[in-house]
C-alpha cells in the first residue's frame, strides 16, 4: 500500500512560529501541533489549516493514528477558543 505523502518522514519541514504570549520565535516541525515555548513555557499551538487531509480523509485516524487525532482535535479546540 502506498504511503500517505504527508505522513512520508523524510519531508518534514520546519518553521518558526511566535509565542503568543511572550513573542519569543519557536521552531516547530510540520508534523507537530504543538510545542512548549523555551522562553516562557507555556504551550503554543500551530496554526491549524482547515484544508489539511486530516479533517476530511476518512482514512486519517489509520493514517495518523489516534493519538495524533487527538491531539489535532484538541489543538483545533484551543485554536478556536483564542480566536
Amino acid at each position: 500500500m502506498a504511503r500517505c505523502p504527508g505522513q512520508d518522514g523524510r519531508s518534514l519541514k520546519v518553521e518558526s512560529i511566535q509565542c503568543p504570549n511572550c513573542g519569543y520565535e519557536i521552531e516547530i516541525f510540520n508534523d507537530e501541533m504543538q510545542v512548549r515555548c523555551p522562553n516562557c513555557k507555556l504551550p503554543v499551538f500551530k496554526d491549524l489549516k482547515e484544508n489539511s487531509c486530516v479533517f476530511w480523509c476518512q482514512y486519517a485516524d489509520q493514517c495518523v493514528g489516534p493519538d495524533k487525532i487527538k491531539e489535532i482535535n484538541e489543538a483545533k479546540e484551543h485554536q478556536s477558543k483564542s480566536v
